[in-house]
């Protein structure tokens, strides 16, 4: 059992227009983390509690799924919930190494948010964004209108 993260926890500033725009492009969101004790459904109570619930389409746990970032079998696991190949996906993650480049490994596009610490000197990521809101102007300049114009994606090196 684990306590809801809405007793201790807000959304970063842009969150909730980060997982609109993902809505408004068209595209799938998959919620994937690692954790150690929260499962999919804990997230998806806390969704609820936060009023977001809506926006994503699917949560992936490391609690269920067995495996955790940056093994691959996450990644998989994600590419599956939102029903596209792996090329066809973009991680919005803030660890290097628990989701850019594993990410960059498996061919995914990935943009890196830096909003807990500074953006880094050097990133695999193919952006960084320095806010929530900088990431979902990236994402719309990236897939333009919709996701037809996103994927599959051939990352930039």
């Amino acid at each position: 059992m684990c306590v809801p993260a809405v007793l201790r926890i807000r959304l970063f500033p842009g969150a909730r227009e980060l997982l609109v725009s993902i809505r408004n492009l068209g595209l799938k969101c998959v919620i994937f983390s690692n954790a150690v004790w929260r499962d999919a459904a804990a997230y998806w109570r806390d969704f609820g509690a936060l009023g977001i619930a809506s926006l994503p389409d699917a949560v992936v746990s490391s609690v269920d799924a067995g495996v955790r970032k940056p093994h691959p079998g996450m990644f998989d696991k994600a590419a599956a919930a939102a029903g596209v190949p792996l090329d066809a996906c973009i991680v919005i993650g803030n660890s290097e190494v628990c989701d850019i480049r594993p990410a960059r490994s498996l061919g995914i596009r990935s943009l890196r948010v830096a909003i807990e610490e500074p953006p880094p000197a050097v990133s695999a990521a193919d952006h960084v964004a320095g806010t929530l809101f900088e990431a979902a102007d990236v994402l719309r300049a990236w897939c333009g209108q919709d996701s037809a114009s996103c994927g599959p994606i051939t990352p930039a090196r």
